[in-house]
């Protein structure tokens, strides 16, 4: 698995990762084997053509002919730079769950990143979403979060286990909700105290 398991760029210290998420591999399956699919079309073309006509005669020194094999290599190309599009946004596309911090990193497109980063204290709430028979069947869907800060809503789309997820986001919160009232207390008592004087 990835090192960001274990790091990930502006950790901070004495924060831990407590979860780390991608969306779900089919995302991935699902555009690779449109590539798949693309890449067949040409071939298959021609196959249709062959049985239509198997008497053809193909001139390789024709213009006809190297129109159409220029045509081919674009449509290639481009197939590949769509699926290259697509790895390259799944693959760093990715959502950390610190005891500290959320944060989404996004992204859009070849060259453009979108970073943002929420306190686990201003969380209000947390849901999850499975939508459809496929994502039912394979258990991934959205998780959204609520927030007191300046982004309203966080939301990790199309990742697994999404339940799982805002369950143990809503613990982090709680844990750190919990550890904040006990030092909030514990800095009241300490002022409070008053030193009994001397005689």
């Amino acid at each position: 698995m990835s090192l960001f398991h274990h790091h990930f760029p502006g950790q901070r210290p004495n924060e831990t990762i407590v979860l780390f998420l991608r969306r779900h591999w089919i995302i991935a399956f699902a555009f690779v084997f449109r590539l798949f699919i693309m890449m067949l079309i040409p071939p298959i073309i021609a196959g249709v053509i062959y049985l239509i006509n198997p008497d053809i005669e193909i001139d390789q020194t024709s213009g006809l002919y190297i129109l159409v094999i220029e045509l081919v290599s674009i449509y290639y190309l481009s197939t590949f730079l769509v699926y290259l599009h697509s790895f390259v946004d799944y693959h760093l596309d990715f959502w950390v769950v610190t005891n500290q911090r959320i944060i989404s990193i996004e992204q859009n497109g070849l060259f453009n990143r979108t970073i943002a980063e929420l306190h686990v204290e201003k969380v209000q709430d947390v849901s999850s979403a499975v939508k459809g028979k496929i994502q039912t069947f394979l258990n991934y869907g959205h998780v959204y979060i609520q927030t007191a800060g300046a982004i309203e809503k966080f939301s990790f789309d199309e990742v697994p286990n999404p339940s799982h997820v805002a369950k143990v986001i809503l613990q982090v919160h709680d844990r750190m909700t919990q550890q904040g009232e006990f030092k909030q207390h514990q800095t009241h008592t300490e002022h409070g105290h008053t030193a009994t004087p001397q005689r």
